[in-house]
């Protein structure tokens, strides 16, 4: 490939900077973005929709001017990056105009991250040098998700690493036609099997950590309610139930909105949030008594003290005795299916039951194995 000649070559600094500055700021954007929702109301939108376009903007418009040689296969690069953008405009969207526009920033960040990958691993003049940038930002992208998974005013969720990856494709699209490679080969030597090889252990190995610790849990079958999903076992929740009693009779952790950016998220409260919350629109919004009164058996038997703490007005989550009355009386007479709870199932706050965690590790196990022997049979 036909490229700019004499370019200076870039250190990695901007790259690991830029994606510290993310991850370090993943536990505050949600404080953030709530700032700004709240002061620009109905403005919110567009203010994220007008800083997309401006970085787009400025994107395309700084490409272009960088164009003067090979123009041809330049253009066609940017063509591609323009049409993956207008891919994900069109075709990837949430259950909201502000998640939308939430969405479009990553489209932005990680596409970036991406480029200053590249930047650096471009002088490796050959197929490794694209793959590794984009395994780089994805590993920023599951970073930044574990971060978001550790602190109680973000949510963790699998899609957007999927997002951050569609992001950091794009990206590099965009930076080869502005930084083409100086030379170019398909053929992979040793060492480029080789940083094929470890990269990729290390973004299997991270991704399986992730979804380990953020995702993986467990279908308990209770014999007289029904089933649903929880991170924890059924003893994990037996154990729980009096540990955070005391715990919090002593240190009580007050209201919801009350919850700090830095501190630890506690998911026994966070499940039983979740599950109260389908509850509540079960017996208001959904006007379904029997989901509404499923979802309170199990908040009473697994999560009671999270019932007895403050809701934003300072009174139980509990049941009043007149309200559980009311609700035990608008019972069907008989059962009219076998109880299985949403709760924890896609899209929000997802708990995967398959694999299992043996069953993930295992499977790490033998794909880590195949990435490193590939680079000595390559060598055999």
């Amino acid at each position: 490939m036909a490229g700019v000649k004499g370019s200076r070559e870039t250190t990695l600094w901007p790259a690991v900077v830029f994606s510290l500055i993310l991850i370090g700021l993943a536990p505050f954007l949600g404080r953030i973005r709530r700032f700004l929702s709240e002061n620009l109301e109905s403005g919110y939108t567009f203010a994220l929709a007008l800083a997309f376009g401006l970085a787009v903007g400025a994107a395309l418009a700084l490409a272009i001017a960088g164009i003067r040689q090979g123009r041809r296969l330049r253009y066609t690069f940017l063509s591609v990056w323009i049409l993956l953008m207008v891919g994900q405009l069109l075709f990837w969207s949430r259950s909201s105009a502000k998640e939308n526009a939430v969405e479009r920033l990553h489209f932005v960040f990680y596409g970036l991250v991406a480029i200053l990958f590249y930047r650096f691993f471009r002088k490796w003049c050959e197929p490794s040098a694209l793959v590794v940038a984009v395994v780089a930002a994805t590993m920023v992208g599951i970073l930044d998700e574990g971060m978001q998974w550790r602190f109680p005013l973000r949510v963790a969720d699998y899609m957007d690493i999927v997002v951050n990856v569609y992001a950091a494709f794009a990206g590099l699209w965009l930076a080869v036609a502005v930084w083409p490679l100086e030379s170019f080969s398909w053929r992979l030597d040793r060492r480029s099997w080789s940083r094929l090889s470890y990269w990729s252990t290390a973004l299997v190995v991270l991704l399986a950590v992730y979804f380990h610790i953020a995702h993986l849990g467990h279908v308990i079958e209770d014999p007289d309610l029904g089933t649903f999903r929880s991170l924890y076992t059924v003893e994990e929740l037996e154990r729980l139930a009096p540990e955070r009693e005391a715990q919090w009779k002593e240190n009580p952790p007050g209201r919801p909105q009350d919850l700090t950016a830095t501190e630890f998220e506690d998911y026994y409260r966070s499940e039983g949030g979740w599950r109260l919350l389908y509850r509540d629109h079960a017996e208001r919004d959904a006007d379904n008594p029997y989901e509404a009164w499923m979802e309170n058996l199990f908040l009473e038997k697994y999560y009671g003290p999270f019932l007895d703490l403050p809701d934003g007005g300072g009174s139980p989550f509990r049941w009043s005795a007149r309200r559980r009355a009311r609700n035990e009386a608008a019972q069907p007479e008989t059962e009219p299916y076998k109880y299985v709870s949403p709760v924890g199932k896609f899209p929000r706050h997802s708990i995967i039951v398959r694999p299992t965690k043996t069953e993930l590790w295992l499977g790490v196990a033998v794909v880590v194995g195949v990435l490193l022997v590939v680079p000595r049979w390559r060598r055999g």
